[in-house]
């Protein structure tokens, strides 16, 4: 199977991922309406969610805390995912090395090196008063970032080349 191009993996992982997170959103606005209409069942200081196509619930505390953290959770990895499939639509077009891609690449960059520790940080510090840390999960997306950061320096490359291969011919 192909990597780039049309009818490629790169074309499939577009699809998936913009599916993916626009059923995120989807969830996280489900949650938000939920609550706010109160559409949901309380007992004990804690809530349900009936999500509608499956015998599956979101159970949480109910307070603002929580309500806050895992919707900010799903409208972030919403975006995050997101961005990811514009990575994969740049990889399924006919040229490959493009402004375009290194510009979604430079976003995933920030997003996963600074955004993601910041707001990860902020929510365990500030919003839920100091709860656990999980360092490897903050490791992972370091990495990514850092794997992201190779692939803009590739693809900037990629694209001078590209650039003169056009205008030799």
């Amino acid at each position: 199977m192909k990597m780039f191009g049309t009818k490629s993996l790169s074309s499939y992982l577009f699809t998936l991922s913009r599916v993916v997170s626009v059923l995120i959103l989807l969830l996280a606005l489900f949650i938000i309406i939920s609550i706010l209409t109160n559409n949901m069942a309380l007992l004990d200081g804690r809530f349900a969610i009936a999500l509608p196509v499956s015998n599956m619930e979101i159970k949480a505390n109910y307070n603002l805390k929580t309500i806050f953290t895992i919707s900010s959770t799903l409208v972030f990895y919403a975006g995050y995912i997101y961005l990811l499939s514009l990575i994969f639509k740049t990889f399924k077009a006919e040229k490959l090395f493009t402004k375009t891609a290194v510009k979604y690449l430079k976003y995933f960059t920030v997003l996963n090196l600074i955004v993601f520790p910041f707001s990860y940080l902020f929510i365990r510090f500030v919003v839920m008063g100091g709860v656990k840390i999980n360092i490897p999960f903050i490791v992972l997306h370091v990495l990514v970032g850092v794997l992201s950061a190779f692939l803009i320096a590739l693809f900037n490359n990629g694209y001078s080349v590209q650039k003169e291969n056009d205008l030799t011919i």
